[in-house]
């Protein structure tokens, strides 16, 4: 067969031609090859997309990191919220006020509200007795 049915017509007239001399007319899936200038406007397409693309992930980059610098310190503080709530409280580091009960033989550690904290057996080098450490100095005046 030949390559090419009525070259030598005007491509309005060879439309035309085919379409009377052709046994009949399918659809059918075949490849074909773009012109020079379609693939010079592909080029073009493809250069303008690709830059477009680029440009929208350094932008998406950008967010990305400014949304992880916001929502890091939140996520820390709500897993530390979350650790504190199972707990019901937490570890400080607050002064304690150490009083020494020689009559009971115990040593306590009592917070800024006064609230006993701990409380242990005496240890042998706190048993001597200072002007500081007289029996029961509480502040108060509990023996009347």
């Amino acid at each position: 067969m030949k390559e090419q049915m009525f070259s030598t017509e005007h491509p309005a007239n060879r439309l035309q031609m085919l379409q009377d001399n052709a046994e009949d007319v399918e659809i059918k899936s075949y490849f074909k090859k773009f012109t020079d200038e379609e693939m010079e406007l592909m080029k073009e397409r493809h250069f303008d997309a690709s830059y477009e693309v680029s440009e929208l992930e350094k932008e998406k980059k950008r967010i990305t990191s400014e949304l992880g610098a916001k929502i890091k310190p939140l996520k820390n503080e709500a897993d530390q919220l979350i650790t504190d709530i199972r707990n019901q409280g937490r570890t400080v580091d607050e002064e304690l006020y150490k009083f020494i009960n020689h009559s009971e033989g115990r040593v306590g550690y009592y917070n800024a509200e006064g609230e006993l904290i701990t409380e242990r057996p005496i240890m042998q080098k706190e048993k001597q007795r200072t002007i500081f450490s007289i029996e029961e100095n509480t502040g108060t005046n509990d023996n009347e």
